[in-house]
């Protein structure tokens, strides 16, 4: 398996990716309706517009394995030093697998890279597996709350800051 930048013939792949990661992470967090409308297709059409449209520094790591894209991460700059991690995806055979794991250490160490003092994070309430994560790997819940739009319902989401 390998970590690299992400290329735009990825895009269909992470869009697929990225809506089944979704939709098992989190299947009974959100209304079964909502999940359902967690679609590879417009996940794909999200990615797009989101690389048309972004003027902020940003890297897409993939892991890569023989089969297609495993795993994703997602980074941005954003005001001065600080960064925010706005995705960590893997698929679900590779839960446990130490992916998850390398593609956060790849993505703090380019925050370092990019001169980052500080990241932040947001994950959804009621994720217990993620909030586990960040938190063994230093991040702190900073008791801000906000809400996001996922498969068309309102998710109560909380965010996680990490000194770099």
């Amino acid at each position: 398996m390998i970590i690299r930048v992400y290329e735009s013939g990825d895009l269909e792949a992470l869009g697929r990716l990225h809506a089944l990661s979704r939709r098992h992470a989190y299947a009974g967090l959100l209304p079964p309706e909502a999940i359902e409308r967690i679609d590879a297709t417009e996940m794909t059409a999200g990615w797009v517009r989101r690389f048309a449209t972004t003027d902020r520094t940003y890297a897409v790591l993939v892991a890569e394995t023989a089969g297609g894209l495993a795993g994703f991460c997602m980074l941005t700059l954003e005001d001065g030093d600080t960064a925010a991690l706005n995705a960590i995806h893997v698929h679900p055979d590779y839960h446990g697998s130490g992916l998850a794991p390398r593609l956060h250490d790849e993505a703090v160490a380019l925050m370092r890279a990019w001169g980052c003092g500080s990241a932040y994070l947001w994950v959804l309430v009621g994720n217990d597996r993620a909030q586990a994560f960040y938190r063994r790997r230093g991040w702190v819940a900073d008791g801000t709350r906000d809400s996001q739009s996922i498969g068309g319902v309102d998710a109560h989401i909380l965010r996680y800051a990490l000194a770099l």
